[in-house]
């Protein structure tokens, strides 16, 4: 598999199929690679982007591209790793889709989903389809779990069910806030206590 690094602190591409081994061609792309990355707002949090295949495409805006990552797709920063069996960055719109067996894990939080849509100037990540998270002794399923990493946020909606501790619980939603550690259990909320107890 070949990396070709775009800059210290940036992306690296990883999984590149060429139909032909031209030096000028590769020339050519480390270049486009290093100017894509020069002009990310994010470029410093980023380190790599990796596949079987990435397919680059240009889009209309100018320096405006899209990685189509298939096969083992991996997202990873300093903070957090993403994998999946595909993925597609929006270089401009700064947006990352994974789908397929997605894993999203961090020092505290990890998740797993069918799908997950990542908002990275916002640090707004969306995951649906048998959505379950684990954190801090919890494990929990659900339609959707939403993570706000600005406001330090999880919300998680749509049949929530787990066990945190011990403890089985179930509601429509569970509102998370990770920076007080406090959950909330909203609508039709149910706590089976160790014991028996409810």
């Amino acid at each position: 598999m070949k990396k070709i690094p775009s800059s210290n602190n940036g992306l690296i591409y990883s999984g590149y199929k060429f139909n032909f081994s031209s030096k000028v061609f590769a020339a050519i792309l480390v270049a486009m690679l290093l100017l894509i990355v020069a002009v990310t707002p994010l470029q410093a949090s980023y380190q790599e982007l990796e596949g079987d295949d990435i397919y680059i495409s240009a889009l209309e805006e100018e320096d405006e591209y899209l990685f189509e990552v298939r096969g083992n797709a991996l997202f990873k920063t300093k903070d957090f790793e993403i994998t999946g069996g595909e993925a597609d960055f929006h270089s401009i719109r700064e947006e990352l889709e994974f789908r397929r067996n997605v894993i999203f894990s961090s020092e505290d939080i990890w998740v797993s989903a069918d799908k997950l849509f990542y908002e990275l100037a916002q640090e707004r990540a969306l995951f649906s389809g048998a959505a379950r998270l684990k954190y801090q002794g919890m494990d929990a399923t659900a339609e959707e779990v939403e993570h706000l990493g600005q406001e330090e946020m999880l919300y998680l909606t749509g049949g929530v069910e787990g066990v945190r501790n011990g403890e089985e619980f179930s509601a429509r939603e569970v509102e998370i806030n990770l920076a007080e550690e406090k959950i909330n259990l909203k609508g039709q909320a149910r706590i089976l206590l160790p014991g028996g107890g409810e």
